[in-house]
């Protein structure tokens, strides 16, 4: 069978499972604080445009998220190139596909389906009410420089790897684990 007949397959299986493997709620392995923060910096432009979208009708039209949040994204769109093949592997241990299946996917595909996949779930549980607040949370972090922000999330991942966060952790409903940090014992799972 011809390889784009192999990703189309591949793609349409993950389409029809999406929702399952977006939420990625049965991660098996801890992510590295790195996978971590590359899967966060190549989501955060989906996940923005979904606020700004979702946002949009509860915010002032002269709000920082409806003037900027279409800039905002491509900023940071542009900035996650680099921090694909840390994502990759994240979304790997995540998700767990084939190793074929993977091979098969395109990355733009996987990037789309994932992108797309890991906003919607984020986005669907954001409140009318919780718009102004994440209106100025953006509108504090936006003049950072992306890199910057990628590196804030790595240290506060790096901090959540540690013994008292990861207790914390094992209270919350996050859709993954952070390795300890070396030394500290094994990673708590979030389920």
């Amino acid at each position: 069978m011809p390889r784009s007949i192999h990703a189309a397959l591949a793609a349409a299986s993950i389409i029809v499972s999406f929702p399952a493997l977006a939420i990625a709620q049965t991660a098996k392995q801890c992510l590295t604080p790195k996978e971590a923060q590359g899967l966060i910096s190549f989501v955060l432009p989906d996940v923005i445009a979904g606020v700004a979208s979702k946002c949009g009708p509860s915010l002032p039209p002269k709000s920082y998220l409806s003037a900027n949040g279409t800039e905002l994204a491509a900023r940071y769109r542009a900035a996650a190139a680099p921090n694909w093949p840390a994502a990759k592997q994240a979304i790997h241990k995540m998700i767990e596909l084939d190793e074929d299946m993977m091979a098969a996917l395109p990355d733009d595909a996987l990037k789309g389906l994932f992108g797309a996949g890991v906003s919607t779930a984020i986005v669907k549980d954001i409140k009318p009410k919780q718009c102004s607040d994440i209106d100025r949370v953006l509108q504090v972090i936006a003049p950072l420089p992306v890199e910057s922000m990628t590196a804030l999330a790595g240290i506060l991942l790096e901090f959540s790897a540690r013994p008292k966060a990861q207790a914390l952790q094992k209270k919350s409903n996050m859709p993954f684990t952070i390795c300890p940090a070396p030394g500290s014992g094994a990673p708590v799972n979030t389920k």
